[in-house]
């Protein structure tokens, strides 16, 4: 094949009507079209996200788009494109789906594409997928199966009681891309995957989405635990008095939160944005002393080991990586002691992985389904009526791909005002620190010291530095190493520190007149 070059290609689609192929070169190249050519990258690694996606509550019809993303390219990582879409009752069939798709990868990592007159090299980074649908792509054994693990030998136990399948095991032999391929373990797999033709690994390539394992599985499986399931459940008032807290921490939430905290009556509906705030934020303090003291001390397990897996700093140091990894541990071999064996279900199991793909991707926001929801989301909302679902998809796509970008600064209408209001605010790490907001105020330093912002200067920053303070928790450690504290809040000095002294922005929070602070992340 020779090389693709530098037009913008057209939206075509299948001649299958319910599927549609739009192409991976297309999408790149669209997108590096409006980039100046002494910026366009020389090497792009994709990652790809595959999900179902209902058009409506009344319909059975579902699309299933195929999702790419640059990820080595910081403006456009968090903007997915569309290679593919079936629509359709039912689960595509794997050969159809996946035909084209392949045989353009397959050809894109041999031969590359010329952008612009640029030579770019084509990487697959992860696919990014949740369970059935990384079992679906690789054909293998469903959750619930007794060989099921994606990344070890071991066998669940199945109950008959409660009609579950429970994976205690820890430590168990790891699967290796040499035995799929080969499929020593047949009754790990169910087929031949049309992936296989690729040059990837499909233990370490298949990564395990922590949008969809933790929190919207093991956050969400404690949480039911605790205020639904008996016999865990608290009783109404303590379950009433957690949600006090929770709409306490509402008011204090940042404006880099999208949803804010909710009561658990609510707790149905909680998005996986809100089980992230809850885990990574404001669920040890909402707990704490509200629920039996093992299993708050089980969740503490959970939670430091999550903060930091999910910290830019912390994940990229391998002996953090480690801790994190025995803290996990701890928590699986305590599940089956505190709740019950059966319990233990697959993505409990899984986190005994997850640090794995930190050790080989980076932190955990780095390689979540997030961006990829988004997206979903966005082709939803294309949708204008239930008429030929797909056709409208097809058209608005094709009509986005002729539309060029045009780069340059927003003006704001209010002129010096504007000016003058950002002067006054400071941009750390993608979030906004506000001296004139108290819950947007409050601030960590690179020497490890923390407090609030007082006022903006040209170079410089007036801020008020915490001076008597404690770790927020200590165990299974001081939460000090998770960037958590108690503050008397009374206790401050001011300081004049220069702006590249300030490195993260800091979430407050307030129970029975305690004051904290946990740094962002």
């Amino acid at each position: 094949m020779s090389k693709r070059s530098n037009t913008l290609m057209p939206v075509s689609a299948s001649d299958n009507p319910n599927f549609a192929y739009f192409g991976i070169a297309v999408g790149i190249i669209n997108i590096m079209i409006p980039i100046d050519e002494h910026d366009i990258l020389t090497s792009v690694d994709l990652s790809f996200n595959m999900d179902g996606l209902p058009i409506s509550k009344s319909s059975k019809i579902c699309f299933w788009p195929i999702l790419v993303s640059i990820d080595n390219y910081s403006t456009l990582k968090n903007h997915p494109f569309v290679a593919a879409i079936y629509c359709g009752q039912e689960k595509p069939k794997l050969d159809l789906y996946l035909s084209k798709f392949t045989l353009e990868l397959k050809q894109l990592m041999e031969e590359g594409l010329l952008i612009k007159n640029v030579d770019v090299k084509v990487n697959v980074r992860a696919f990014i997928c949740d369970t059935p649908a990384r079992t679906m792509l690789k054909q293998t054994k469903g959750h619930g199966g007794y060989f099921c693990c994606e990344r070890c030998t071991t066998r669940g136990e199945y109950h008959e009681f409660n009609k579950t399948t429970s994976y205690p095991e820890i430590n168990a032999n790891k699967r290796t891309h040499t035995a799929f391929m080969m499929q020593t373990d047949s009754d790990h797999h169910v087929g031949k995957s049309p992936l296989e033709q690729l040059s990837i690994d499909f233990i370490k390539d298949f990564v395990l989405d922590y949008m969809h394992a933790i929190l919207l599985g093991s956050m969400k499986r404690l949480l039911n635990l605790w205020f639904t399931k008996i016999p865990y459940k608290v009783s109404s008032q303590t379950k009433t008095s957690v949600s006090k807290d929770l709409l306490v921490f509402r008011q204090l939430t940042p404006r880099e939160f999208r949803r804010r905290p909710r009561s658990l009556d609510e707790l149905e509906r909680w998005k996986a944005v809100e089980m992230r705030t809850f885990l990574l934020y404001v669920g040890a303090l909402a707990i704490k002393g509200q629920v039996k003291d093992d299993y708050f001390k089980h969740f503490l397990l959970l939670f430091y080991a999550i903060r930091i897996l999910c910290s830019p700093k912390l994940s990229a140091l391998d002996s953090f990586i480690d801790y994190a990894e025995k803290l996990l541990h701890k928590f699986i071999g305590m599940y089956p002691k505190i709740y019950k064996r059966s319990a233990v279900v697959y993505n409990i199991h899984l986190l005994q992985h997850i640090p794995d793909d930190v050790r080989r991707y980076g932190q955990l926001d780095g390689i979540s389904a997030f961006k990829y929801e988004n997206k979903l989301k966005s082709i939803k909302d294309k949708i204008r009526s239930g008429n030929l679902p797909l056709t409208q998809i097809s058209n608005r796509l094709a009509e986005a791909a002729q539309h060029v970008p045009v780069s340059g600064c927003n003006r704001d209408s209010t002129g010096e005002k504007a000016t003058k209001a950002i002067s006054q605010k400071l941009n750390v790490s993608n979030c906004v620190i506000d001296p004139q907001v108290e819950k947007d105020s409050y601030l960590i330093l690179k020497d490890g010291q923390f407090g609030f912002l007082i006022k903006v200067n040209e170079n410089f920053l007036e801020v008020g530095i915490y001076t008597d303070f404690e770790s927020a928790f200590d165990y299974p450690c001081q939460s000090s190493l998770i960037e958590f504290w108690k503050i008397d809040k009374s206790k401050w000095k001011k300081m004049k520190v220069h702006k590249s002294d300030c490195v993260a922005k800091c979430f407050s929070l307030v129970k029975k007149n305690d004051f904290y602070l946990i740094s962002m992340i």
